[in-house]
């Protein structure tokens, strides 16, 4: 908290209204408790994971590198905002990382139940 008020008193961060898309006109006081009952959200999911625990395509994407590569099952915490990305070979694909982590999940038989379910929540 004590960080957050220093970037908001020196204009750091998202706080720099230069770099944020909101401009001066942001309602940072309507946000900030969304942003931190965002984090509660995310934390609590990370902590409730099984013993491999839920990985995080930026903290641990050389984990969930070789995860993959070994042909292992995980749970992924990634951010879908962008939505579908593709459609493609009847099905869809999202891309949920960055440049410098690609991560990307391919939802075949967008017709499935299962895959409905998926596509409904991104």
């Amino acid at each position: 908290m004590a960080a957050e008020k220093h970037a908001q008193a020196e204009g750091i961060g998202v706080w720099d209204e230069t770099i944020n898309t909101g401009g001066p006109n942001r309602d940072y006081d309507r946000l900030i408790p969304w942003w931190h009952l965002r984090d509660s959200i995310i934390q609590g999911y990370r902590d409730e994971g099984d013993e491999t625990g839920v990985l995080s395509v930026r903290l641990d994407y050389e984990t969930i590198r070789q995860a993959a590569a070994n042909g292992e099952q995980m749970k992924v915490l990634c951010d879908l905002q962008g939505g579908i990305s593709r459609w493609t070979g009847g099905g869809a694909l999202v891309y949920a990382g960055s440049i410098t982590h690609k991560f990307n999940l391919w939802i075949p038989d967008r017709e499935s139940t299962e895959a409905q379910q998926i596509l409904h929540l991104v």
